[in-house]
């Protein structure tokens, strides 16, 4: 610490943040305008990032009005009692009393953003350099899109796509896996999203490889179970069927989102795994993180604690965001040119928090998704597949998680929400009023079936994307 610096280590910091402006106004109230300030904040507490507007005393007895902008700017490993340590000076604001405490960037977060750049880099060059090998076993194996299980192929526009291979983003998931074990091993916050993601990918893959050689999966449909309840001869079978009907009844409803059932892992099997990786998730997160992950963040109100709900809010947006960059893995670029916006944004946000672990292998995964994109522009060399797009969808939600972020996933995530949704109004469409909403589902499909080409599609969902994401951006610094 620089000298002439007054540090203040304030036990109260440890406290709820209703204290925070009255530890701020019995410190700073005599330090004189430039003074330096550092506050020792104990690790896993709370402290306010937003503007607060404080009344502190002045001599002669009356209150003026003070607005401060706090921010931390360093955090060390939880092993241990260890310390935060928020650096500002004061600032006088100009025909104004209100005095204004502004942050400088101290040389450890600089050391931090160099870190993450040189991640990203080198997750760029290992993926580039071994992507000629699995374009190479992927056409080896003929890992390949085929019409038979692919509807979308008997577009006009879209024939084209038959015999590129799939499972192309198994080159973002194991340069990141790989790159994260070896340089960024960290138990207590990297393991958990590696080891999710990881999980996630597996399940894709198996649905991508039996999609391929696969035979086709044929399930009851509810009609003939509920005939199976009123004929069958076994009453122990009979009393079996009812039991299981609800679970019969979820199977039948899974179908609807399914874009070939019958062939691969069937989508009530994708759901129970999904909640199964949500569900370690939120383990995670609510047990083994401490307190302070407890809290959400909510846009402009700071954090509130709301308890054990925590545990399904996680569960639902791994859930949903994983099929959510699943759907709109459809068209060339589309979902890596998305999910490079994101991670790119989330590796900013992450810094600016402190979160070292989690900014590394966010620019981990963009220097990867960097190289994938490059092969996956039209024409295409090869495709995500669910092996890519189940594992960073997860992966984008529990890292935006840990980070409480929570509630910008819609923002950060926009264009994967987007085709979800359009998926799943097409669906309501259907069956409650008999027609069809849009065109296709996903929404990409119906803009391509009003005649747009592919390259404007993506092109103006990258752009929309980009606004909504630094929009989203823009909300996560207050």
């Amino acid at each position: 610490i620089p000298d002439g610096v007054v540090v203040v280590d304030d036990h109260r910091f440890s406290t709820t943040l209703v204290h925070i402006s009255d530890i701020i106004e019995s410190h700073c109230a005599p330090f004189e305008v430039g003074t330096a300030v550092v506050f020792a904040v104990p690790y896993g507490d709370d402290f306010p990032t937003h503007a607060q507007s404080i009344l502190p005393p002045h001599a002669n007895g009356t209150r003026q009005k003070r607005l401060y902008f706090i921010q931390k700017y360093k955090k060390i490993k939880p092993s241990g009692p260890t310390e935060r340590m928020v650096k500002f000076s004061l600032k006088k604001k100009k025909k104004s009393d209100t005095l204004i405490l502004s942050m400088t960037i101290p040389q450890e977060s600089l050391e931090l953003l160099k870190q993450a750049i040189s991640f990203g880099l080198i997750s760029c060059i290992i993926a580039f350099l071994w992507a000629p090998l699995l374009i190479k076993f992927l056409y080896k194996y003929n890992l390949t899109r085929k019409q038979e299980y692919d509807a979308t192929l008997a577009m006009g526009a879209r024939k084209s796509k038959a015999g590129v291979p799939v499972m192309g983003g198994l080159l973002v998931i194991l340069t990141v896996a790989i790159v994260t074990v070896v340089f960024n091993w960290e138990r207590s916050f990297t393991w958990v999203p590696i080891g999710v993601m990881s999980l996630a990918a597996l399940l894709g893959g198996i649905d991508d490889v039996m999609n391929i050689y696969g035979h086709e999966r044929r399930s009851r449909k509810l009609s003939q179970v509920l005939t199976l309840i009123r004929v069958h001869k076994d009453w122990k079978m009979r009393i079996w069927y009812v039991i299981t009907l609800p679970w019969s009844l979820f199977k039948r409803t899974s179908v609807w989102l399914s874009r070939h059932p019958g062939r691969g892992v069937h989508v009530h099997e994708k759901l129970l795994l999904q909640f199964v990786a949500g569900a370690i998730t939120a383990w995670w997160i609510y047990f083994k993180l401490g307190e302070h992950w407890q809290q959400v963040y909510v846009p402009f109100d700071g954090f509130i604690n709301i308890g054990w709900l925590l545990i399904p809010l996680i569960i639902f947006f791994v859930m949903f965001t994983a099929n959510a960059v699943n759907v709109a893995d459809g068209m060339d670029g589309l979902a890596g040119g998305s999910l490079l916006l994101t991670f790119s944004t989330l590796t900013i946000m992450s810094w600016l928090q402190g979160y070292q672990e989690i900014a590394l292998l966010n620019a981990t995964t963009v220097g990867a998704l960097i190289a994938y994109t490059y092969f996956n522009i039209k024409p295409a060399r090869f495709q995500m597949g669910d092996v890519g797009s189940l594992g960073l969808g997860a992966l984008l939600a529990i890292n935006t998680i840990v980070i409480n972020r929570m509630f910008l996933l819609p923002l950060l995530g926009f264009i994967f929400y987007a085709e979800l949704l359009s998926v799943i109004i097409q669906i309501t469409g259907r069956y409650t009023l008999g027609r069809r909403i849009f065109k296709m589902a996903p929404i990409h499909h119906h803009f391509e079936m009003r005649g747009w080409s592919e390259e404007k599609t993506v092109m103006r969902f990258w752009i929309m994307h980009a606004a909504v994401v630094l929009l989203g951006l823009w909300i996560a610094l207050y």
